[in-house]
């Protein structure tokens, strides 16, 4: 404003000197003749000090919260942060405070807070959350240039608890999944819960099956309750640990709110949702979750042994499918078709028998010569 102030007061001190007309002083300092006139009655009304800018005066709002009623507002979305506008002009109501929803809106609005997700994240940093939300976000920028480093199969395995949904007359079901970081090797099993005895069944009975002959030195989970707890000293004691040490695995877990540091299993889980749970609750309505679990293992055999694998680590290193690279062999896929009749226990454990037409991959080891496995794939 004074910067302003001096230009106009120049101006008027050099048309006093009458030296050059108006009509020139004007285009000379890059103003109008009009501009010029409004200003000189100005400065002779009142002066040099007629020149500078008005000051004006803060609008009136009648309608504005008072400051009080702000404060309570704030002190409320403090306590209930998930809740909305109408919800809290309800409650405020029933506690003698009368304030409409919009201008509750404008209260949070106008700090940024209109949204649940920007109100938890305030109460998160009022109550004293040593991560802040920046620093989450910078890790994981620096995260995308960093890579998991696994040199041969079995050396990590990242393992997940996946939630799939619901089936009608079962509930809840889930999946663990584990992926191998180096060749990106898979298992997943279906449970009706996501306990304890889920993550270390999944281990004991299926992991160290399915990734045979391979030995598996490490497993890195996340910190949910079913691998791991949060009292230090009570980790040796809880039974995923126990069964890791017991099968010779050491156990490792990712840093809290940090689920792209295991990455692998965490893309298994988008391809498992993409390829397989999207179609098949599409064309066939499931009533156990045995039945499930049979496509599942069919779906895992394709993904494992035939599917092409687009992974950066497969590619630099020649592989095509996880399971080159999991049994570190150059394998031929041959296709041959049959039909054959299998035994499959139920619910009420009936043996029914069933025709089901599979499909034959005869896996050969190229410079071996011979047949290693045999895998059965269901055909739709």
């Amino acid at each position: 404003r004074e910067f302003v102030y001096q230009m106009r007061l120049k101006i008027f001190q050099e048309a006093d000197k009458k030296e050059i007309p108006i009509s020139s002083l004007c285009p000379k300092h890059h103003v109008s003749r009009k501009w010029f006139y409004k200003w000189k009655k100005r400065r002779e009304r009142l002066g040099d000090e007629g020149l500078r800018s008005k000051i004006r005066a803060v609008p009136k709002m009648p309608n504005r919260v008072p400051k009080e009623i702000e404060r309570q507002i704030l002190n409320f979305v403090k306590e209930y942060p998930t809740r909305g506008t109408e919800r809290i002009e309800g409650e405020l109501k029933s506690a003698g405070i009368s304030v409409g929803h919009t201008g509750i809106y404008n209260v949070l609005k106008k700090r940024g807070l209109n949204k649940a997700r920007s109100r938890l994240e305030w109460v998160r940093k009022l109550s004293g959350e040593v991560v802040t939300q920046d620093e989450i976000t910078r890790d994981k920028e620096k995260a995308k240039n960093n890579h998991v480093e696994a040199t041969y199969p079995g050396q990590l395995i990242g393992e997940d608890t996946f939630y799939i949904g619901c089936l009608k007359g079962i509930g809840r079901i889930y999946h663990q999944v584990a992926c191998d970081c180096f060749s990106s090797f898979g298992a997943a099993k279906i449970y009706d819960n996501k306990t304890t005895d889920a993550s270390t069944d999944f281990v004991e009975n299926h992991l160290v099956k399915r990734f045979a002959p391979v030995k598996i030195e490490r497993v890195l989970t996340d910190c949910g309750s079913e691998y791991t707890t949060w009292h230090e000293e009570a980790i040796p004691n809880h039974e995923f640990e126990k069964t890791c040490k017991k099968l010779g695995i050491k156990h490792t877990t990712t840093k809290v709110k940090h689920p792209w540091t295991n990455g692998y299993v965490e893309r298994l889980n988008k391809t498992l949702l993409d390829e397989f749970y999207s179609v098949a609750f599409r064309k066939k309505r499931y009533e156990s979750i045995e039945a499930l679990q049979i496509d599942l293992g069919n779906f895992m055999d394709y993904y494992n042994y035939r599917r092409i694998h687009q992974g950066y680590k497969l590619k630099k290193n020649g592989y095509r499918i996880p399971a080159e690279a999991h049994l570190q062999k150059n394998l031929t896929l041959q296709k041959e078709s049959s039909k054959i009749k299998i035994s499959e226990s139920i619910g009420d454990r009936k043996e029914v028998e069933k025709n089901l037409t599979f499909a034959y991959d005869s896996v050969k080891i190229e410079e071996e010569n011979k047949e290693v496995l045999d895998t059965q794939f269901v055909t739709t």
